[in-house]
């Protein structure tokens, strides 16, 4: 008598076998356009879940670590302040406040000694 196999009880992502993003710290200017692009390769692959900008945010936040989480950690915490700010609901104002916030603490400066 064959056993009966259960089936999986949790629905498996639809990834096409792409990789989810590295972490980002912000430590490194280089790493941002490199996170970034992971994610848009990322949501290309799993159109089907990221069919608004506020899911393509909060899923790159999770991926968020040090000063770059950091910066927008206040934001989510607080009930009812992501409402309204541009850069928590379209994707291209996240990763320009990303860009800006989220590498070293502020926008490089370019000075010469």
């Amino acid at each position: 008598m064959a056993l009966a196999r259960r089936p999986n009880s949790q629905p498996k992502k639809q990834n096409k076998g792409v990789k989810e993003p590295d972490l980002f710290s912000g430590s490194s200017p280089n790493e941002l356009q490199a996170f970034i692009f992971q994610c848009q390769i990322y949501f290309r692959a799993c159109e089907g879940e990221f069919t608004e900008d506020t899911k393509k945010i909060f899923f790159a936040i999770s991926y968020l670590r040090g000063i770059a989480l950091d910066f927008f950690e206040p934001f989510i915490n607080e009930a009812d302040s992501y409402q309204n700010l541009d850069f928590l609901e379209e994707w291209l104002a996240f990763v320009q406040k990303l860009s800006v916030r989220g590498t070293l603490g502020e926008a490089p400066s370019h000075t010469a000694v």
